[in-house]
């Protein structure tokens, strides 16, 4: 049985964040968790999937490139951030 968009969202919202307070990035993590308070209860277009979805999505895709970039935690906090000013 399929869980639904939204348990998968959680479940990958949550191991990101773990994920990026075990290598200390706390900066990604405050811009994390002031995208998920500030998206809080929007969906997408879908009327489904939480707006939030998109920039862990990313943040996550960012985060398997970090062994090829020069400053992780910052290219990671602008995934997180990108949508904030739309």
């Amino acid at each position: 049985m399929d869980p639904g968009i939204g348990t998968r969202h959680d479940k990958q919202r949550a191991k990101l964040e773990r994920t990026l307070l075990t290598k200390g990035w706390v900066r990604a993590v405050a811009a994390l968790r002031l995208v998920q308070e500030f998206e809080e209860g929007r969906v997408r277009k879908d009327g489904e999937t939480p707006r939030f979805h998109h920039q862990v999505s990313i943040a996550r895709l960012v985060y398997t490139l970090t062994p090829h970039l020069e400053h992780p935690e910052p290219t990671i906090t602008a995934a997180i951030l990108h949508d904030v000013l739309e």
